[in-house]
C-alpha cells in the first residue's frame, strides 16, 4: 500500500512539473554582468522585420522553466554537498566519543576491582576511634 501512494505521489508530482514546464515556455535572456555581454547560452542572429537576418547579434535566451529547474537543482547540489561534509563531521565525532565512552568504562571496570578490604579498614579504625 506504501508503495502505491509513493508511486501516485511521484507521477502526480511528474504531472505538475510537466504542466509547469509547458505553461512556461517563455525565454528569458541572462548575462553575466549587467556593463558586459557575456551571455551564458550563446548568441543568436537578429531577424529583421521583413524576414532577413542582419551583422548583429544577441544574447540567445533560455525557457524559463529551464532557468527554474537549474537554479532548483544547483540548490540541491550546493545542499547535497554542505550535508555530506555534516555527515562525516558528525561520524568523526561519533567515533571520538565512542573511544571515550570505551576509555571510561574500561577505567570504571579497573576500579571495580579495587579489593573493599581497603574500604572495611577505614570503617574498623572510625569505630575504635569512637
Amino acid at each position: 500500500m506504501k508503495r502505491l501512494i509513493l508511486v501516485f505521489l511521484f507521477l502526480l508530482s511528474l504531472a505538475v512539473l510537466v504542466v509547469f514546464s509547458i505553461s512556461n515556455m517563455e525565454s528569458v535572456k541572462l548575462n553575466i554582468s549587467p556593463n558586459v555581454p557575456l551571455p551564458l547560452f550563446g548568441y543568436q542572429e537578429v531577424i529583421s522585420a521583413d524576414g532577413l537576418s542582419t551583422d548583429t547579434l544577441e544574447p540567445q535566451g533560455i525557457p524559463v522553466f529551464l532557468l527554474i529547474f537549474l537554479s532548483v537543482g544547483s540548490g540541491f547540489v550546493i545542499a547535497s554537498i554542505f550535508s555530506v561534509i555534516k555527515h562525516f563531521k558528525d561520524k568523526k565525532e561519533i567515533s571520538r566519543l565512542k573511544k571515550i565512552i570505551k576509555k571510561n568504562e574500561e577505567e570504571i571496570n579497573s576500579l571495580r576491582l579495587i579489593p573493599i578490604k581497603e574500604g572495611a579498614d577505614y570503617d574498623e579504625q572510625n569505630e575504635s576511634s569512637e
